[in-house]
């Protein structure tokens, strides 16, 4: 008969085996999604619209990795590393994910007369139109530079997201699925709220939120460890901002509106001009031709029967302007126009 401490020592390694093959056994997920702004999703054709599970894995993988950097830092290996792991890699190290993924229509897929192929409008330049450059026709027909109204998918169509997988692989993908429905979209200028998603069911759990009180609490729930320094590649930092608005009664007339609050700042008749819009994103016309996404964050969300603009900050190493020891002063002009809206701000972390 073992001794009671070999016998405490055997339960206790059965235990621990009972807890690893649970947690390696294969489950599933099922992640509900409606669209709240038109989408402009293609694959290689540009002027037809689909909606594509790469679009929807990209998304899931640039928000995991936001809210990643509590845990990394500034190890951009370490977290490449781990995002590999996870969602897969070309790389030969990696291999395909260890969560499998299946995407379908969970309403009716849109027909060619329900696609949309006029909002926004080409003309004037305000509004959703101002939000909305690279989707707006563009050039003078005819011409080679010439490039029609993108085609996009219609709001209010619902989708689902099946993931398969073990329940410590799906846990470590849980918390970017709810948030990417939350403060995310799909698609092209998914920044600037076209394409906006809006998490509605995780299996039988509802996500749908009757007030802008109880959405902008579970907001908060999701960030638990933003980056304590300024991240070098968009993520939450401690100096990561949200805010959301005031509803309107439609998700277009939402969208509409944040976009003339965000000319009425940035674009004519705003004052202001050339390098001083540089932290809101490159390239900039006659200023400086290089890349870099915008920190700012544009969404569309339905709360009740209204939809509500959520605006998110997301600075991180911006441009070789930004001086040692005055980082986030870089960004000072576009904290003016966070705190210029009428929005109430949701504390993070």
């Amino acid at each position: 008969m073992p001794s009671p401490m070999l016998s405490d020592k055997m339960n206790r390694t059965g235990k621990q085996f009972s807890e690893n093959q649970r947690m390696n056994r294969p489950t599933a997920i099922t992640a509900t999604y409606r669209i709240v702004t038109p989408m402009f999703c293609a694959g290689a054709d540009q002027q037809s619209a689909e909606l594509r599970l790469a679009s929807f894995k990209g998304a899931l993988r640039f928000w995991w990795r936001t809210l990643m950097a509590g845990k990394f830092g500034n190890d951009i290996e370490g977290l490449h590393k781990a995002e590999a792991e996870l969602f897969g890699s070309s790389d030969r190290r990696f291999g395909q994910s260890k969560v499998r993924m299946r995407l379908r229509w969970r309403s009716k897929i849109p027909a060619k007369s329900e696609l949309v192929t006029e909002w926004p409008a080409n003309q004037p330049a305000i509004g959703s139109t101002y939000l909305g450059y690279g989707i707006t026709e563009s050039g003078k027909k005819g011409s080679p530079t010439y490039k029609p109204h993108r085609i996009g998918l219609p709001e209010g169509r619902e989708f689902e997201v099946k993931c398969i997988g073990n329940e410590r692989d799906l846990a470590s993908v849980l918390p970017a699925l709810k948030i990417v429905g939350m403060l995310g979209g799909l698609g092209s200028r998914s920044r600037r709220a076209f394409g906006s998603i809006a998490l509605e069911y995780l299996d039988e759990d509802s996500f749908e939120f009757k007030n802008a009180d109880g959405f902008r609490a579970f907001i908060n729930s999701l960030v638990h460890e933003p980056c304590p320094i300024l991240p070098e590649f968009t993520a939450f930092g401690s100096h990561a901002r949200l805010y959301v608005g005031p509803a309107a009664e439609s998700a277009r007339e939402s969208h509409r509106l944040l976009g003339e609050t965000y000319r009425n700042f940035r674009g004519l008749p705003s004052p202001l001009r050339g390098r001083s819009k540089i932290p809101m994103g490159l390239p900039l016309q006659g200023v400086d031709s290089r890349r870099r996404a915008s920190p700012l964050l544009m969404h569309i969300h339905p709360v009740a029967d209204q939809f509500m603009p959520v605006v998110l900050f997301l600075p991180s190493v911006f441009h070789p302007e930004i001086r040692e020891g005055n980082q986030f002063g870089f960004f000072q002009v576009v904290q003016q126009w966070m705190e210029s809206l009428n929005a109430t701000e949701v504390k993070l972390g």
